[in-house]
Parts: structure tokens; C-alpha cells; sequence
């Protein structure tokens, strides 16, 4: 699989040519209204991350590998890599397609450098508008994509998953979501939904792929 060496680790396409930053007000939403007020979402909505990674094996001993080994295989099967400057010569709007989620209120908390106050002490501290502003800060991050590289889904039914679970994907692994079904360009493409990452220097793998798929409860 391009983009995936024989040690396993994915090494992304550099290409800054295709990397683009979109604030587009039209981008899509999943999620809690953000005209609610900040204390009536203090309780946590989604699951967060901690949440998801104590349900993975420790990283790196021989259960996590044999999990490693099998998301490995499946991404092979699952994705297309697709170089986001071809994706932006077919469609240059292609950001107004990518769907952003409400963050959760952990990541909120982090954001501010606040994870160990609680829903009380955080909203005390901080007034509503200073959180908006936060989130909108992070929903914009949810919008880049780095490294001009693409993930798209091979099939319609991994489209679906995506989609549905899109919130979860967005904020738990990590991920980029961009759905451009809806675009006159949708038939240069298989099926027209692609995963991208916003942030490098770790293992995707622990970060990003088998959380995905532990979403979908694949593995």
C-alpha cells in the first residue's frame, strides 16, 4: 500500500502543494448545536478518547501486534491513497464537503490546559463565549488535512460507517472526514468519501487506525 513501508510504519506523501486550509462557514456539521450555551453541554456527549484506548491491547506486546497485523491488512483492502493535489485538480471545493463534529468537552478542557477541572469548575472559570470560541478554534483544526494525502473508502459500505460514525471518527481517532457524494465531481472517484490526517510525529497506527476501526468494531 502506497505511503506504508515494510516496517509497517506509514511514512505520509509530503506534498505541500495540495495542502489547504478551509474556514469555509458552509462546511458540514455533525453534532451538538453550538448556539447552545457552553454549561448546558458540560456533560460529556461522546465517548472521549480515554474512553476508547483502555478497550486496546497495551501498544507494542504481542496482542497489540496481532491487532497492529490485522488493521494493517484491512487498511490494504479498505483505502485508496489518493494524493490530495489530484483531488484538488478534479474538484478545487473539495473543502466544503468535510464534515466537522461539536468537540467533546474534554477536548475543550485540554484546549484551554484545563483537563483536570471539573464540569463545574470549568464553566466558572471560563465564559461562554471563550469556550465557542474554542470549539470553533477546533473545529477549524478538524478541517486540515497535511502531509497531501487522502484516504478514500473502496466500497459503499465503508462509506456508510464512515458517515454514520463520523462524529466518533472526527474526535476520537483523530480523523479528517470529507464526503463528497453530493459533488458533481463524485463519479471520478469510487466512492467518494476519504479519510485525511491533520497533525504528524506519532504512530498513526495507535492514533488513528485501530482506534477507527475499533469505532466501527471491526477489530
Amino acid at each position: 500500500m502506497k505511503g506504508f513501508t515494510k516496517d509497517d510504519k506509514f511514512h505520509p506523501i509530503r506534498d505541500v502543494k495540495g495542502v489547504r486550509k478551509s474556514r469555509d462557514s458552509n462546511a458540514k456539521t455533525v453534532g451538538v448545536n453550538r448556539d447552545q450555551s457552553a454549561k448546558t453541554q458540560g456533560v460529556k456527549i461522546r465517548k472521549s478518547r480515554g474512553d476508547i484506548k483502555p478497550k486496546l491491547p497495551k501498544p507494542y506486546t504481542p496482542a497489540w501486534n496481532k491487532l497492529k497485523d490485522n488493521v494493517v491488512n484491512r487498511i490494504a483492502h479498505d483505502f485508496n491513497n489518493i494524493r490530495l493535489e489530484n483531488l484538488n485538480k478534479i474538484n478545487e471545493y473539495w473543502s466544503e464537503d468535510i464534515i466537522t463534529a461539536d468537540p467533546t468537552m474534554d477536548d475543550v478542557k485540554d484546549y484551554f490546559g484545563d483537563s483536570s477541572l471539573s464540569d463545574k469548575e470549568f464553566a466558572e472559570k471560563h465564559d461562554d463565549s471563550e469556550i465557542d470560541d474554542a470549539k470553533q478554534d477546533l473545529m477549524d483544526q478538524q478541517r486540515e488535512v497535511m502531509w497531501g494525502t487522502v484516504f478514500e473508502a473502496t466500497d459503499s459500505h465503508l462509506a456508510e460507517k464512515i458517515i454514520e460514525n463520523s462524529d466518533a471518527i472526527i474526535n476520537d481517532a483523530g480523523f479528517t472526514v470529507i464526503d463528497m457524494r453530493q459533488s458533481d465531481k463524485d463519479g471520478a472517484y469510487d466512492t467518494a468519501v476519504f479519510l485525511g490526517v491533520n497533525r504528524a510525529g506519532y504512530d498513526f497506527y495507535e492514533q488513528h487506525w485501530i482506534p477507527f476501526y475499533r469505532i466501527l468494531g471491526w477489530v
